[in-house]
């Protein structure tokens, strides 16, 4: 895994859950993209995060040595605020908000990817400092690509366009389905579309 002294930080920190990482090699099955953010950006995980992705991604070398790997003890910082049943305590999207904060401090997260509705509301209520930071995959796909530059447009389409696809087979993928897509993918699928046009 890469180096985390503080001589190797860069300020394009980024924390996410699992979901980003499952939705690009098994939902896509395209680890190839997810490849090309984790060449662009520092993205740090911990223990809970590595448990909750697939076997055959968290044991790739090439990933192990594109991402930091790092013990927050995210526990003491989310105690204070928890309410849900203790089994939820293991859950990778607390790790994350945890890894965030941490990077937060440092004064170098770029984002914290989180899909889920219900952390997104929790990371709201309990750590509003970090909303700037919050996007879901999608989210985070779209400010890659018109915000930081990092990826081209086709790129960006071309993943989005394998979502939908995903999505029209009826599963889920960066969590959403039929019934959120046209809410949060197809008005930025259609502005990246037009733009490539121009």
């Amino acid at each position: 895994m890469k180096d985390i002294s503080p001589s190797s930080i860069r300020s394009l920190s980024v924390s996410s859950d699992s979901s980003f990482y499952i939705s690009f090699a098994d939902e896509l099955k395209r680890t190839d993209w997810l490849f090309i953010f984790l060449e662009q950006y520092d993205f740090y995980l911990g223990n809970r995060i590595m448990e909750e992705i697939s076997k055959l991604l968290s044991s790739d070398s090439t990933f192990l040595k594109s991402v930091h790997h790092t013990d927050v003890d995210y526990y003491e910082l989310i105690k204070p605020y928890f309410g849900r049943h203790p089994k939820h305590l293991d859950d990778g999207e607390y790790e994350a908000i945890g890894i965030a904060h941490y990077l937060f401090l440092k004064d170098i997260l770029h984002y914290l990817i989180i899909d889920e509705k219900r952390i997104r509301n929790f990371v709201d209520r309990h750590f509003p400092y970090l909303m700037d930071k919050l996007v879901g995959g999608v989210g985070f796909i779209r400010d890659c690509c018109l915000k930081d530059k990092l990826i081209d447009k086709s790129q960006a389409i071309d993943m989005l366009t394998a979502a939908k696809k995903i999505i029209d087979e009826g599963k889920m993928v960066f969590g959403i389905d039929k019934n959120t897509y046209e809410v949060i993918i197809a008005p930025i699928l259609r502005s990246l579309c037009v733009s490539c046009k121009k």
